[in-house]
Formats: structure tokens, C-alpha cells, sequence
């Protein structure tokens, strides 16, 4: 083939939660629609295709996630990667895909495609698998903002409670609730931080821990309310 160019696209991975079913449509995809888009044989797709999954100490090696026999990951799992590096160079076609979902380290997905029109194959082939992985989307990012969207937020409430505390008659009182409440941020997001990781694998830890963090959330969400509504009602009788 003539004139073939090499194209490669990388996205970050957005929070989710990973389970059997999810690497399963995932894979489903890949064989049946990458065979006819880039061109290669579905037989020589599926050969060069793999799922590696990873433990504290050893990873399980597969050809499909329909060989994985037990029905949740492992509590001590720490990283999956899906890959697929098949194609004839000699024609001028190749597939380099890998997908990273790690609780440790960034998520991404890579894709590198060598045909005639690479970029409209390969961005088409993201938007899919994209589409398929926010069938599981979760809300995980909430707890694990950036350094610099922490940064403005904290500073957003030390702004705050200084003005109140210079402005307003009961200000002192009211700037020590606002303390206790940016504290308290502060304090949930750590904890959430660890329930609630970046990517959640389907886990029994992790069943446990979803339940442990939704009712800490429950929690944290009436103690604000009550901070900010009565905090400085409360404040006044002292």
C-alpha cells in the first residue's frame, strides 16, 4: 500500500469503575469492528491481542477476559493493561493499542495506527472506546482534584473566613467554624482519596470500602449543611 502515514493519539482514562463486564464490551469492540477498520485479519487481531492482569507480586496473562475464572478481581489488584500490536508493515499496515487502567500510576489509552487515512480511523476508534468506558464513569474525580484545584479552592475559603473574620461582629467565632469546616474538607477528601480511587476495580475491598465512603459522604454533607446554616446562630449565644 502506497502512501500510508502513522498517526497516534493518547487520552487520559476519566474515573471509573472496572469490572468483568466492562473489559468484556471493551473487547468485544476491539474484534469485531478493528479487524474491518484497520484492515487486518480478525484471526491475527485476537492472536496479538492480550489482557494482563496485575497483583502486588505476579500478573495473569490472558487472550480474553472470557478465560479469567473468578467473578471480582483480587483485593491486592493494582493495574490491568489491554494490548493489541498486529498488522502487515510490510504493506503499510499496522494497530498499536494499549489501554492502562491503574489505581497507582496514570490511566491512559494509546493508540498509534499506520494506513492511509489513520487519523480518521483512529480518532473514530477512540471516540468508541470512550463511549463504552463512561458506561462506567463514576465520580471519583471529585476526590482527587489536581494540585492546583485544591490549591484555589483552599484558598478560597482562607479568603473567605479572614474577611469574616475582620468584617463581621461575631467574626472570630464564625472564622473558627469556617476553620473546622475547611479542616473537615480537607480531612474527607484524604479519606475519600483512599475509598474512592481514581480507577476502582470490582473488588470485595471495594464493595466494602463504596459503602463505608457513601455513608461518610452522607455524613459530611448534613455537617455542612448544619455548619453553615446554624454555625453562626450558634455563634451569637456565646
Amino acid at each position: 500500500m502506497n502512501n500510508t502515514l502513522v498517526y497516534r493519539v493518547q487520552r487520559k482514562i476519566p474515573t471509573l469503575h472496572l469490572d468483568k463486564d466492562l473489559l468484556k464490551k471493551i473487547e468485544l469492540y476491539i474484534f469485531k469492528h478493528m479487524p474491518n477498520l484497520c484492515e487486518i485479519p480478525e484471526n491475527e487481531v485476537k492472536e496479538n491481542y492480550s489482557i494482563t492482569i496485575t497483583e502486588q507480586n505476579s500478573s495473569l496473562i490472558l487472550k480474553s477476559i472470557d478465560f479469567y475464572e473468578l467473578e471480582v478481581f483480587p483485593n491486592q489488584i493494582n493495574e490491568v493493561v489491554i494490548k493489541l500490536h498486529a498488522g502487515s508493515y510490510s504493506k503499510g499496515l499496522g494497530t498499536d493499542l494499549r489501554l492502562v487502567f491503574s489505581n497507582q500510576f496514570s490511566s491512559k489509552l494509546d493508540l498509534e495506527l499506520k494506513s492511509q487515512y489513520p487519523k480518521e480511523i483512529a480518532n473514530g476508534l477512540v471516540v468508541k472506546l470512550e463511549e463504552i468506558m463512561n458506561q462506567k464513569k463514576s465520580i471519583n474525580y471529585l476526590f482527587h482534584p489536581s494540585l492546583l484545584k485544591f490549591s484555589l479552592i483552599m484558598a478560597f475559603f482562607l479568603l473567605y473566613f479572614l474577611l469574616d473574620y475582620f468584617t463581621r461582629p461575631h467574626g472570630i467565632r464564625i472564622h473558627i467554624v469556617g476553620t473546622l469546616l475547611s479542616i473537615s474538607i480537607f480531612f474527607y477528601t484524604s479519606i475519600f482519596a483512599k475509598l474512592k480511587p481514581y480507577i476502582s476495580f470490582d473488588t470485595n475491598k471495594q464493595r466494602r470500602n463504596d459503602t463505608i465512603a457513601n455513608n461518610l459522604l452522607i455524613g459530611f454533607i448534613l455537617f455542612v449543611v448544619f455548619t453553615v446554616t446554624f454555625g453562626p446562630l450558634v455563634t451569637k449565644l456565646f
